[in-house]
């Protein structure tokens, strides 16, 4: 079970407040607050601790189990719970590619702008088009002077 005044602590990081590392911090929110922050959850500056948006979640259910123990075990659920992971690279324009990477697979997608026309490569059609009339009347012409002098 976590003490009052390490709740209390978590409670003011919710609201926006930072958990002040110093020789007079609270030993057990220290030890949980750095557990936290190898987990990723927390942000660690010089000497305070702080708590992204995105991660003010996992900080609420700390809060909710009161157990350092409940938590590890209700994280480690929601990991076998989560989708496979894909992680997307979209290299816009370039030779590279995509990149898909899933955990436990490896699918690779179709690129979501592979089907679009634009206005490059119709440029690069129509430039084709033109070199090959200009050089089947350019080879016609020189046949012409040489068979019709």
């Amino acid at each position: 079970m976590l003490s009052k005044e390490t709740i209390e602590n978590f409670k003011d990081m919710l609201e926006g407040n930072n958990f002040p590392l110093n020789k007079c911090s609270h030993r057990e929110t220290s030890d949980v607050a750095e557990r936290l922050h190898n987990f990723g959850f927390l942000n660690k500056d010089r000497n305070e601790y702080t708590v992204t948006h995105a991660d003010r979640k996992y900080l609420k259910k700390l809060i909710e189990l009161n157990s350092w123990n409940k938590f590890k075990d209700w994280l480690n659920q929601e990991e076998e719970k989560s989708p496979d992971t894909t992680v997307t690279n979209n290299f816009y324009e370039s030779s590279v590619g995509q990149i898909n990477q899933a955990i436990g697979g490896g699918s690779i997608k179709k690129p979501k702008n592979s089907n679009k026309s634009t206005k490059d490569s119709l440029l690069k059609r129509a430039s084709l088009w033109i070199g090959i009339i200009v050089g089947v009347f350019s080879v016609g012409f020189i046949l012409y002077k040489i068979f019709y002098k």
